[in-house]
């Protein structure tokens, strides 16, 4: 099941994670979607991984 979320983010980086979303064929939910599941998953040491 999917659920709303909103979040604020630097105008920057939102011009460019869309970007980068569109260059490679995902919508921007999907991108933030994939990265949360590597933060969250076990493997996952820190952010400057």
């Amino acid at each position: 099941m999917d659920s709303k979320l909103t979040l604020s983010f630097n105008r920057d980086v939102v011009t460019k994670a869309k970007k980068y979303a569109a260059d490679h064929n995902i919508s921007l939910s999907r991108l933030i979607e994939h990265l949360l599941i590597q933060v969250t998953s076990g493997d996952y040491k820190s952010l400057e991984d």
